[in-house]
């Protein structure tokens, strides 16, 4: 079979209806932090700190942000290495348009940066700018199509029920 499709299970090689629409619904980013590693993963109110300050950013609920992924880097600085981190964040948004709009948004970060602050956190910088993300197994182009392959299919269906009937 050539191509991206619908599998005869129902499903979106890899992920079903319902799953590959949930995942474009969540933004992804990579936010760089000036802390080291140990201290961020061992301070849970550093880590509601930094969500709740997304979630701010992106409009959502703190539930809606997730941590998937912490990794130190080190940075020269002054001719000294520091540890920083970087935070690899998924936001789920309510729908596929809020999660454009919030991979679209250009103020992201001074928002973050922001919201931040006003938790007593050091800045960030973007490594990873917020972007929809998009099933490993599908393209955009397959991922953008999802809804109209669904209502391709009910319709097929549907048609075949009729077809059935006679």
């Amino acid at each position: 079979r050539g191509g991206r499709g619908q599998a005869a299970s129902g499903e979106y090689e890899g992920c079903n209806f319902a799953e590959c629409t949930e995942l474009e619904n969540k933004v992804e980013l990579v936010a760089r932090l000036p802390y080291a590693q140990a201290a961020f993963e061992g301070n849970a109110s550093l880590q509601q700190d930094y969500r709740a300050s997304c979630a701010s950013a992106g409009g959502v609920s703190v539930e809606a942000v997730q941590i998937i992924a912490i990794d130190t880097v080190q940075i020269a600085a002054r001719r000294l290495l520091e540890d920083a981190i970087d935070v690899t964040t998924q936001i789920q948004t309510a729908s596929k348009a809020d999660a454009d709009a919030l991979a679209g948004n250009a103020g992201f970060l001074t928002t973050l940066n922001s919201a931040l602050a006003s938790r007593g956190l050091e800045p960030a910088t973007l490594v990873s700018a917020p972007s929809v993300v998009i099933p490993d197994n599908l393209t955009a182009a397959a991922a953008t199509s999802l809804p109209s392959l669904f209502l391709s299919s009910l319709l097929a269906a549907s048609s075949l029920a009729l077809l059935g009937a006679f």
